[in-house]
């Protein structure tokens, strides 16, 4: 009798599991989100510590390695003026097959390469990403991105 109740208990433990393992991802991406949003938040005034509570982030997995990647971006472009990193950190974010699934970031990483690239003296790189930056922003019908890419565009 009791070997009958233990398999029934270890069904039922099976069958709960992935109820468990939903409930637990989406408070996992609630709270990425939240400490996505803080971190970027920390990339003007303290881009040290935002530097740092990426890495720990890194360490532990709680962040999007595309994500990571982004925030570094503005860490090393907003708040330390290190254009040369940046551009390097916005890179890897915008060659992560991940960034598609966030439209807003990746059409807001074509517009910091574009940045980045004509702060490092790069005009031809530059206008390569503005073009793509104001195709992203017709398709998306976002007037905001398609002005800051034609500003750039006639300051070259």
């Amino acid at each position: 009798m009791d070997k009958i109740k233990y398999i029934i208990l270890c069904i039922l433990a099976a069958m709960m599991l992935p109820e468990c393992s939903d409930s637990r991802s989406e408070s996992d991406a609630k709270d990425d989100s939240e400490l996505v949003f803080d971190i970027q938040q920390m990339t003007i005034a303290e881009p040290e510590r935002a530097l740092a509570m990426l890495d720990s982030a890194e360490q532990k997995g709680i962040i999007k390695p595309f994500h990571i990647d982004y925030l570094r971006c503005l860490a090393y472009h907003n708040g330390l003026s290190d254009y040369k990193t940046a551009i390097r950190y916005a890179l890897k974010s915008y060659r992560n097959p991940e960034i598609s699934s966030q439209p807003e970031i990746h059409r807001s990483l074509i517009d910091m390469i574009a940045n980045e690239y004509c702060e490092n003296g790069n005009y031809e790189e530059s206008m390569k990403y503005c073009n793509e930056g104001l195709d992203k922003a017709i398709e998306a019908r976002d007037k905001s991105l398609g002005m800051s890419r034609l500003r750039l565009t006639l300051q070259l």
